[in-house]
């Protein structure tokens, strides 16, 4: 009588474990990735804000992807320029880690703040990402 407590115990607690873990939410980097169809529908927010921010999350999204033309077109089209410096140096670092680096560069570039950008190109070029 106990064993079978037991065992219904550790069957329900390992069920709840696995249950809860299909619902959790991450800040980190889509699983997939229609680009083409995010970038989209990210330009086609009207909020500037909102907009930025869902431009920024598609290229830090891409970048882990390797998908280098994507977080460049994301971060060209934010509008904000503090919001366009994050989202670049995020991408491209992404991008390094993902073994783009050329790609990496280019969205580095694209860095309006000059010390920013130093520091990112500074990061690809010491492979610190």
């Amino acid at each position: 009588m106990l064993r079978s407590k037991c065992a219904g115990f550790v069957l329900l607690t390992v069920t709840l474990l696995l249950a809860g873990c299909n619902n959790s939410v991450s800040d980190g980097p889509a699983v997939g990735g229609d680009f083409a169809g995010r970038l989209a529908a990210a330009k086609a927010i009207n909020d500037t804000s909102s907009r930025d921010n869902a431009l920024r999350k598609l290229a830090a999204d891409a970048g882990a992807h390797g998908e280098g033309d994507f977080a460049k077109q994301a971060v060209n089209a934010i509008s904000n320029s503090s919001t366009k410096d994050d989202a670049a140096s995020k991408a491209a670092l992404r991008l390094a880690k993902a073994g783009k680096g050329d790609a990496a560069t280019v969205v580095a570039k694209l860095i309006n703040n000059s010390s920013t950008r130093d520091e990112v190109l500074g990061k690809l070029a010491k492979g610190d990402y």
